[in-house]
């Protein structure tokens, strides 16, 4: 086999290879709709506060002024007793990792994170269940 015969094959292998790995939303962490066994998310959203057990204050972009969000979830079909992670980022900067209980059948929690007036720019923050991202909420800090 020639040289330039040998380097096409492992191109050709490697390029296989990257389109066979599953998809990840970060390293270690799966896209969910890879995995049957997950809770359902029927509701997430960032707010500017939590009252009666209900999200309140919901926008896409906040004042810097704002002091402190949350990350509001409520999951259904949970399979079994566990836990969820909220992952705050700023940037691509992991700002906070909070980790948070859920018993089936169904659960609502929250995080909350105090945002410094300094802060401003892109945020998201991604609901995690073992390996698997759930979703992923963006937002921004003006």
């Amino acid at each position: 086999m020639t040289k330039t015969k040998g380097m096409v094959l492992i191109l050709s292998a490697i390029i296989t290879l990257a389109f066979l790995k599953p998809p990840l939303g970060q390293v270690g962490k799966l896209a969910a709709q890879q995995k049957p066994d997950l809770p359902t998310i029927q509701k997430v959203v960032i707010c500017e506060r939590v009252e009666t057990r209900a999200p309140r204050g919901i926008r896409q972009v906040y004042p810097s002024s704002v002091g402190m969000l949350y990350c509001f979830t409520k999951l259904t079909d949970i399979p079994s007793e566990g836990t969820i992670y909220h992952i705050w980022y700023h940037g691509n900067k992991e700002m906070a990792k909070v980790e948070l209980s859920v018993s089936p059948p169904q659960w609502r929690t929250y995080s909350s994170k105090i945002i410094l007036p300094s802060w401003k720019g892109s945020w998201r923050v991604e609901v995690v269940y073992g390996d698997y991202v759930l979703k992923t909420l963006a937002f921004a800090i003006q």
